[in-house]
C-alpha cells in the first residue's frame, strides 16, 4: 500500500527536522535533499542554516517537513526564507497515528499530497 502511494513520488526530495526518514526514504526510493538539525537535538548554526537555504535553492525544493514532538520554529524560518509551505512529518506516532500501519500510511499519504499530487 506504502509502495503505491509513493509510486508517483520516486526520486522526489525531502527535507526533514533530522535525518529520522532516511530508511523509509531509501526503501521508497526517494532522497532526504536535507536536515533541519545538523545534529540531533542541537539548534543549527545560523551558518549551517544559511548552506542548507542555498542548497535547497539550487535544488529547487517546494516543502519543508517538520515534526509534531518537535517546535516547528526553525522549519517555519527555512521555509519562509525558501517561499515553501511546512507540512509535518510524524516519526514517533500520535494518538491518533497509535499504530505502525497508521503511521507509515499518514507519513506516505503527506509526502505525496507534498510533493506530488
Amino acid at each position: 500500500e506504502i509502495r503505491h502511494t509513493l509510486e508517483p513520488c520516486q526520486g522526489a526530495q525531502l527535507v526533514t527536522f533530522h535525518n529520522a526518514f532516511a530508511y523509509f526514504a531509501k526503501r521508497y526510493n526517494l532522497k532526504v535533499a536535507g536536515v533541519i538539525e545538523e545534529y540531533a537535538g542541537k539548534q543549527p548554526s545560523e551558518q549551517y542554516l544559511k548552506n542548507l537555504v542555498n542548497k535547497l535553492r539550487s535544488l529547487g525544493i517546494k516543502t519543508i517537513f517538520a515534526e509534531p514532538q518537535l517546535s516547528p520554529r526553525v522549519a517555519e524560518l527555512l521555509a519562509n526564507e525558501l517561499g515553501a509551505p511546512v507540512e509535518v512529518l510524524d516519526p514517533e506516532g500520535t494518538s491518533n497515528r497509535s499504530s505502525y500501519d497508521a503511521l507509515m500510511r499518514y507519513n506516505a499519504q503527506t509526502i505525496r499530497q507534498s510533493l506530488c499530487p
